[in-house]
């Protein structure tokens, strides 16, 4: 299944927006992936450069292209700069696989929470997905919560599931699926994301 178009309007709530990300972000991401906690719970390059910033940003462009996966920046909307980043990776037929982390100068303020709900109705909802997957290093307390409070269950331990720098790391697996119920008073019939 190809990944859908950039949501239109986009993904929004009262506090946040989320944005397909071009090069005007790319020194906040480089900022931002210098605090030392985004690369110890990622797989970002550590050090983070402008060259791997500007890589990332062309893969955005094609991953978004042939369908394999939908990345966002999400920040507040009063903010001048990127608050964080949220990606979808389209991994399977009706699978997929979100991931995110935020700029150290939002960290606290729930914008994570929020962002990872907003992609997380849109994967389970028009774009198309029964289930998404999110995997959280084990330690990575901050995380873990913001996959709580936006629905994800689970958090069972897979010893040796994801390479960080060349060394093959564990990981808690939560996810959420999309239910055939319907939810009251939709009217329509249409499923609910539990």
């Amino acid at each position: 299944m190809p990944a859908p178009a950039p949501p239109d309007p986009p993904l929004a709530d009262d506090v946040l927006a989320l944005r397909v990300p071009s090069g005007d972000v790319l020194d906040d991401m480089v900022e931002a992936c210098a605090d030392p906690e985004i690369p110890r719970w990622t797989t970002v390059p550590d050090p983070y450069t402008r060259a791997d910033g500007a890589e990332f940003l062309d893969l955005v462009a094609r991953d978004w292209a042939e369908g394999n996966a939908a990345t966002f920046v999400f920040a507040r909307h009063d903010a001048a700069r990127l608050d964080g980043m949220v990606s979808l990776s389209f991994v399977a037929e009706g699978i997929g696989v979100v991931g995110y982390w935020t700029a150290p100068w939002a960290r606290g303020a729930g914008l994570a929470t929020r962002a990872l709900q907003l992609i997380t109705a849109w994967g389970l909802g028009p774009a198309g997905l029964g289930r998404i997957d999110l995997a959280t290093i084990p330690g990575n307390r901050g995380s873990e919560r913001v996959a709580q409070k936006a629905g994800y269950v689970g958090g069972e331990l897979v010893p040796l599931a994801i390479e960080q720098r060349g060394v093959r790391r564990p990981v808690r697996l939560w996810h959420r699926t999309a239910s055939p119920r319907t939810a009251p008073g939709d009217g329509g019939g249409r499923p609910r994301v539990t």
